[in-house]
């Protein structure tokens, strides 16, 4: 889904594949992971800190999954 998501964005922005991945996987972790998190945590009541930890957690390994999609270049997807 990152891969199609990223290959999506290349196609309509043009430019640095690898930038466009790290970005993309940036926006769709910021904005579906940490809000998703956020909500679900808050009415646990769980800790801010633990709720940072597990947003920290979560947006590496997005950018990390990025990352190697990005290496790999758009004719890999």
């Amino acid at each position: 889904m990152l891969a199609g998501a990223e290959a999506i964005a290349q196609n309509f922005y043009g430019g640095d594949f690898l930038f466009n991945t790290l970005l993309t996987g940036f926006i769709l972790g910021a904005g579906f992971t940490a809000a998703r998190m956020v909500t679900h945590d808050a009415f646990d009541r769980r800790p801010t800190s633990l709720t940072g930890l597990n947003l920290a957690h979560e947006l590496v390994t997005i950018l990390l999954m990025a990352l190697l999609i990005g290496l790999f270049g758009i004719s890999a997807l």
